[in-house]
């Protein structure tokens, strides 16, 4: 067995048997993923597909320091990569923001800043993208005038003479 002061002197992230940081994965915060999927809020608080940048840089806002560690995946999507630990508390054991103090805190913090943030693209409607909307009645006249005003009927093969 390691003692806690050893674990403490060779990593710098356990202090005694206590961690210092909590695990982020973007799936936490997907609003396209369910419940067993690995989301962690409803529905209406999430974002579509948050990126790890996305999530770093939301927790930067809020004061709150991160390690990215990129290559590490979801445990029940192996798939998603990329994870992050955010220190909420300080070396001095402060809260580095005074207003997050929980890890639920902090992904309802993550969300809100990346659902207002203006630069983000909006997500893609699924169902226009891959089942277009039946063309309307007009163009659907013009478009069996045009076939029906061919001049030449077609002729195969067995047509020539």
């Amino acid at each position: 067995l390691v003692s806690s002061a050893t674990m403490a002197s060779v990593s710098g992230v356990y202090v005694g048997a206590k961690k210092k940081y909590v695990v982020l994965y973007p799936i936490y915060m997907d609003s396209e993923k369910t419940v067993a999927q690995g989301r962690r809020l409803g529905k209406e608080k999430c974002v579509p597909h948050p990126s790890l940048v996305e999530v770093a840089e939301a927790c930067l806002k809020l004061f709150v320091h991160v390690k990215l560690e990129g290559d590490k995946c979801f445990p029940r999507d192996f798939l998603a990569r990329g994870r992050i630990h955010a220190f909420l508390k300080k070396d001095d054991g402060t809260y580095s923001n005074p207003n997050i103090r929980t890890k639920q805190q902090l992904l309802y913090a993550i969300t809100d800043i990346i659902s207002k943030n203006p630069s983000r693209p909006p997500a893609p409607n699924w169902e226009t993208l891959f089942f277009p909307p039946p063309p309307s009645p007009a163009a659907a006249a013009a478009a069996a005038a045009a076939a029906s005003s061919s001049s030449s009927p077609k002729k195969g093969k067995k047509g020539k003479k």
